[in-house]
């Protein structure tokens, strides 16, 4: 896909998924204003931020502020919404309140503060909007069943999205799976085995049944750059999965790490509490739509993604001392 000529400005740019994204969006030619509070500390997004075509605007939170609207140029064609403000409170309603204020009615903010040239949106939805699952892919034209504010702002801003386009403008909505690779250090499956693979630990499994559809973040951002380029869309809005349809249990991606890191140490997975949840995308329309279909397998993304953790051992070193 190449975006020679292109400027694009990309939201939550120093994030995980962002920085890959703004790397692989200046690798194909785009120009990229990169919008988000500062650099952060992700090396290889410095890195990107050294190419003649990236720029760094740094932005006011709560956003859209004045310094994101000064950033936002007539030059501007499309916008890659990725920024997320999480909730802080551990009050249910406040919860609520933070989700729908700072994302929802933010991300309406943003949609205003538009200049008539923007013509394409890009949104980082989520596979979560289809519920826990239950034995077989998701599809985009099947129901959802969002089950939390996270999930539910998501559905919001999809439907916001509906009434944003037109005959002049576009807005694809990625449904994305669960996303991992290097950057990545949340306390989410990948990142927590290869932790306590590294440090010498257990990987611990709290319901071995739970499947999920893991996707690495070069191939999400790969399909961004395919939904920013899609020039021909069969509908002014559009909803694709971004995910394998491989469902990997996750005892046995647990067993997958450890083997890949060298660790001998048995895994430990307790019973739970809960029944266990499937969460497995249908990738055929982000391939028939976008030309895009991801290709990185789960072992080598595990590995690019140890690697990575390799050369930052201040993350996981903590574990073994605190053992």
């Amino acid at each position: 896909m190449d975006l020679e000529g292109r400027v694009i400005a990309v939201t939550g740019a120093a994030g995980f998924i962002g920085s890959h994204v703004v790397a692989c969006l200046a690798q194909r030619g785009a120009t990229v204003v990169a919008v988000d509070p500062g650099p952060g500390w992700r090396t290889h997004f410095h890195q990107t931020l050294s190419r003649a075509n990236v720029t760094l605007v740094p932005t006011d939170q709560p956003w859209p502020s004045a310094s994101f609207h000064s950033a936002i140029s007539d030059e501007i064609d499309s916008v890659v919404h990725l920024a997320y403000a999480e909730p802080r409170s551990s009050n249910d309603l406040q919860v609520a309140h933070d989700e729908y204020l700072h994302n929802v009615l933010g991300t309406i903010a943003l949609l205003e503060s538009l200049p008539s040239s923007v013509h394409t949106m890009v949104f980082a939805s989520s596979a979560l909007v289809y519920g826990a699952g239950g034995g077989s892919a998701f599809f985009e034209s099947g129901p959802t069943a969002p089950v939390n504010d996270y999930s539910m702002g998501k559905l919001a801003i999809e439907r916001v999205l509906t009434d944003w386009v037109d005959r002049s403008r576009t807005a694809v909505a990625l449904r994305l799976s669960t996303v991992y690779g290097p950057g990545e250090t949340v306390a989410r499956a990948i990142p927590n085995f290869i932790r306590r693979s590294l440090a010498g630990q257990a990987c611990q499994v709290g319901i071995g049944g739970d499947m999920r559809d893991y996707v690495a973040v070069q191939d999400v951002a790969a399909a961004v750059a395919c939904a920013v380029g899609n020039r021909n869309p069969s509908a002014p809005f559009l909803v694709a999965n971004v995910g394998t349809g491989i469902g990997t249990r996750t005892d046995d991606l647990a067993e997958l790490t450890k083997a890949a890191v060298g660790s001998t140490v048995p895994v430990e997975v307790g019973t739970g509490g809960r029944d266990p949840i499937e969460i497995v995308c249908n990738p055929d329309r982000a391939a028939a739509e976008l030309g895009f279909r991801a290709e990185i397998s789960l072992s080598a993304g595990i590995q690019d993604e140890i690697n990575w953790f390799r050369q930052h051992p201040e993350l996981w070193q903590k574990e073994s001392a605190a053992s």
